[in-house]
């Protein structure tokens, strides 16, 4: 049986597929973001959820992209090769989000992101007979993300039976049993 997770991302993807190019690197991307989040808030303790919303929003040190890609490197959740991918994708993502006027995954800059996804030269490499679902950047840049999405689905779900309690604040100083 598949978890609500992995059918939102089936949906994420089907939706991602009717898009521009636009569309899909931004609500692609994004959802890999949210992702990551999720990864990092797993691997906190039980935060109260005025302190979560301070970290993971606005200017709060988990509510960028790069943070959270920074972070999931730091604490060992990701690989150097998955890092590399996710920031080609960081900066796919910012291309497409910041670029007035037509944009494609055919444009010069994006296609060759794509062609060097660390995914899509381990094919190329390692599996010859898959190379034909990595034949447009477009595809590339699906398939990467939705590998990524379902590694990193995967991780969390494995965190998320053991995670940290809240700690008790102990003092220093010793107590006072004089009453």
């Amino acid at each position: 049986m598949k978890s609500q997770e992995y059918l939102a991302l089936e949906q994420m993807i089907a939706s991602a597929n009717t898009e521009s190019d636009r569309g899909c690197a931004l609500i692609l991307s994004s959802n890999l973001e949210n992702r990551l989040g999720n990864l990092i808030k797993r691997l906190c303790i039980n935060l109260p959820k005025e302190i979560e919303k301070k970290l993971f929003s606005g200017t709060g040190s988990f509510s960028t992209f790069s943070s959270r890609v920074d972070t999931c490197y730091a604490l060992g959740q990701i690989g150097e090769e998955e890092y590399r991918d996710l920031n080609l994708i960081r900066k796919i993502r910012n291309e497409f989000a910041h670029t007035e006027g037509e944009l494609t995954f055919e444009s010069h800059s994006i296609k060759s992101r794509c062609s060097e996804f660390n995914l899509v030269k381990e094919a190329e490499t390692d599996h010859p007979s898959l190379v034909h679902h990595f034949s447009k950047p477009r595809d590339k840049f699906q398939i990467l993300v939705f590998s990524l999405c379902l590694t990193i689905l995967d991780r969390s779900e494995k965190l998320s039976n053991n995670r940290p309690i809240t700690p008790t604040s102990n003092s220093i100083l010793p107590r006072n049993n004089a009453k």
